[in-house]
């Protein structure tokens, strides 16, 4: 892959066991001593794989953090930027037919000169798409979820649904769904754009369990309009039997939201990319066309005051890229 905003692949380097060298020298010498045993055969697949990436200065939970420290102040024009770049490396991945599943703040790096770059890619999938005439929801058994960019359809491969870090994971997931969409990713975005605005994680739950009940107090209780249906759905129904069933909660994501440094707009964004129903959330080629993006003058990442505090004299150990 190669985008702007996608971590560049620099080379890849391997190397051999020790074990194979020293079987090839110890047959050698036999050889040379008059033994007549055949050379154990000498394997060429590399022990050991190395990928290197460019080097990026920090990733945006440093940012994060010298933010709520007050020692980097992120203005709006850094959290419209940002935005824009998750959304448009996002949308790039989508487009490749791949799903990265572990979007959070720490796998986004970061540039001196406020440049993001979408790494980590360990629990990465490659998604099929659907055949072509795409078959209706109903004879899909709903595993075909509408993309809300260009129409176009979705198939939903099946997965474990043990991915993403919970505080990013989405209600789908948490509700144990095996069959999904690209909507996962998009969620994670969601509730990263609303961690810029806020300075601190949106939903922090210790476990499943809390984690789905922190989202339906800011997002409401699920309905039938705002869950998917039986038979059209990525997720099981909820019924007032269901232990998870809470009482009834308005969705109050723009309320949340609307005072911070995103505004009306910013807040209007998360809203839309964080709809329990992942056949109603945002792509994020729709995402890309929303006015908060493209209001009061936006600018490219060189026109942005640098983050000075992500310059290190030397590359940390693990590499930040």
């Amino acid at each position: 892959m190669s985008h702007e905003n996608v971590v560049r692949l620099e080379e890849i380097a391997t190397s051999t066991s020790s074990s194979c060298s020293s079987s090839s020298q110890s047959s050698s010498q036999s050889s040379f001593q008059g033994e007549t045993n055949d050379p154990e055969p000498v394997s060429h697949v590399p022990s050991s794989i190395y990928m290197v990436f460019e080097y990026c200065e920090g990733d945006l939970l440093d940012v994060l953090k010298a933010a709520r420290k007050q020692t980097l102040y992120l203005t709006k024009d850094h959290l419209r930027s940002f935005t824009r770049q998750l959304l448009e490396g996002m949308f790039y991945i989508h487009k490749n037919r791949i799903l990265h599943r572990d979007i959070k703040a720490a796998n986004i790096f970061v540039t001196r000169d406020c440049r993001l770059k979408i790494g980590d890619w360990g629990l990465a999938r490659s998604w099929r798409p659907p055949p072509y005439p795409a078959p209706t929801a109903a004879e899909d058994h709903g595993s075909v979820r509408t993309n809300g960019g260009g129409g176009e359809r979705e198939k939903a491969s099946r997965y474990t649904d043990n991915v993403v870090t919970l505080w990013y994971r989405a209600p789908e997931l948490l509700m144990g769904v095996a069959s999904y969409t690209t909507a996962i990713d998009i969620w994670s975005i969601g509730c990263l754009i609303a961690e810029l605005f806020l300075l601190r994680t949106l939903f922090q739950g210790r476990d499943e369990l809390e984690q789905l009940n922190l989202i339906f107090n800011l997002c409401g209780t699920p309905t039938p309009e705002t869950w998917p249906a039986p038979g059209r759905a990525q997720a099981p129904p909820l019924s007032p039997s269901h232990p998870l069933h809470p009482s009834y909660r308005p969705r109050v994501v723009k309320q949340q939201l609307r005072n911070t440094q995103g505004g009306r707009e910013g807040a209007d964004l998360v809203d839309k990319l964080l709809a329990l129903n992942p056949n109603s959330r945002w792509s994020a080629k729709q995402a890309l066309d929303h006015d908060y993006l493209w209001m009061d003058d936006p600018k490219e990442p060189g026109e942005l005051p640098p983050i000075v505090h992500l310059r290190r004299a030397q590359p940390s150990a693990g590499g930040k890229g």
